[in-house]
């Protein structure tokens, strides 16, 4: 993520209500207001727009409409598929676009999560230790339904969290984003299995033998369009970033 970028994600997202620019002292002139920054950095009245509507979908959490405005213009590119199957090959896209899983990913990430995630082998190795104690007690102790229900609430927790991982980021479990022998630069990318599955799942009629031509290279070709403009809304962004540092108008946030 670029500093610009992390900027207007911070002052669009704040954490805490302290996120603003330092405007009091002798010199409070020279400082613009949050709004004042968002403004400047914000594309959406350009010809940049798709671009920044990418950036919003992907990491302004608190504004769901950007999804909703998105994935409308995704699916009309997506007409020429079908009604159905322009409905499914756009949210393929907006999930790849903003590295969410879908339903048919959902099996595959879960289960590396819990062989390769944080807490895994935390998990996994209190799971053995629960066997060795097991394994070392009478059939007749006492201890054994107690360590038993131990070793039942240890697996269910790691299945809890390896779930819920596993509907809201792609993000590689074992890298957590480094790039691996798992993933493609840290995450667990949409392959065209994965959105052969999802059609299958909403029962769309498709031809296995030609769905590459017909689902799946259009799919490709509007995420890497969309990516593309994302990469420039991104990088004049910057540009506007350097050109406001270079006036007087220089911020400090209290919050980052």
């Amino acid at each position: 993520m670029t500093r610009s970028l992390e900027l207007v994600v911070k002052l669009a997202t704040p954490k805490s209500p302290k996120m603003n620019t330092l405007n009091n002292g002798a010199f409070s002139n020279d400082f613009l207001e949050r709004n004042e920054i968002l403004s400047e950095l914000d594309l959406s009245n350009t010809k940049y727009r798709l671009g920044m509507l990418v950036i919003k979908a992907k990491y302004f959490d608190n504004v769901p409409n950007n999804i909703v405005e998105l994935l409308e213009h995704i699916n009309k590119k997506c007409l020429s598929l079908g009604d159905a199957a322009s409905k499914v090959a756009s949210i393929i896209v907006i999930n790849m676009l903003t590295s969410t899983p879908i339903p048919s990913q959902y099996k595959k990430i879960e289960s590396l999560y819990k062989k390769f995630g944080p807490k895994a082998e935390f998990t996994l190795k209190k799971q053995v230790e629960i066997k060795n104690k097991l394994d070392e007690l009478y059939e007749d102790s006492y201890q054994r339904e107690q360590l038993k229900s131990n070793l039942k609430y240890e697996k269910l927790k790691l299945d809890q969290l390896a779930r819920e991982k596993a509907k809201s980021t792609t993000l590689c479990p074992k890298c957590q984003g480094a790039s691996c022998d798992l993933c493609t630069s840290g995450h667990i990318r949409i392959t065209m299995d994965d959105a052969l599955q999802l059609f299958r799942m909403f029962k769309i009629p498709l031809c296995v033998d030609s769905f590459s031509i017909t689902y799946w290279e259009p799919i490709l070709s509007i995420f890497r369009e969309l990516r593309c403009m994302e990469k420039e809304a991104v990088h004049q962004m910057g540009l506007k970033h350097k050109k406001i540092n270079n006036t007087k108008a220089n911020y400090f946030l209290l919050d980052s």
